[in-house]
């Protein structure tokens, strides 16, 4: 007979798990043509297609953090997965890449690097992977340009990205490397 529970969740006293978010690397999801999964579930392969890539957005230190929200309702499971990002001084060049995010009407595929050194992924589909539960890409939700009013005040952009799986983000391999545009 097989139960629904297979592991448990110990204490460490050893675990260091800083917060916040550092870079976060984001491609059309049109473009991830599948993920490999390790044993554990961890994503340790991705294929992207010829001349598709990640772009790195790196947020405004202590500004970027990441939220998920598990909902069982019915016997339902759905999780929302939310990432937030503040990019200090408004620009043309940040106007562009948050209105390219916004036409991205396929979706999107978020890498993002913890504080604590893991990378985690969200916005994948059963299309990536048939041993993915059931998932959207991942889409722009919101974005947010302000002045402030007072000198001391933040200038700055900010997007919220949210995907809905009915699972949580997946870990990334240590291993796998992104195909990414370099910074400018």
């Amino acid at each position: 007979m097989s139960f629904c529970i297979t592991s448990a969740i110990p204490r460490n006293c050893n675990e260091n798990c800083a917060g916040g978010i550092g870079r976060i690397f984001i491609a059309p999801a049109d473009a991830i043509d599948a993920v490999t999964l390790a044993a554990d579930g961890t994503v340790d392969a991705i294929t992207v297609l010829s001349g598709g890539q990640f772009f790195e957005y790196e947020p405004y230190q202590e500004t970027g953090n990441f939220t998920e929200t598990l909902a069982r309702e019915q016997g339902n499971t759905a999780v929302t997965s939310t990432i937030l990002g503040v990019f200090i001084c408004r620009s043309q060049e940040k106007r562009n890449a948050i209105m390219d995010l916004a036409s991205c009407t396929c979706g999107l595929v978020v890498v993002w690097e913890e504080a604590s050194g893991k990378r985690f992924i969200m916005g994948l589909e059963q299309r990536q992977n048939t041993a993915l539960p059931f998932g959207r890409a991942a889409q722009l939700t919101a974005g947010e340009g302000t002045t402030g009013t007072a000198i001391g005040d933040n200038n700055q952009e900010s997007i919220t990205i949210e995907a809905i799986s009915a699972a949580k983000a997946r870990e990334l391999d240590a291993a796998v490397s992104l195909p990414l545009t370099p910074v400018p």
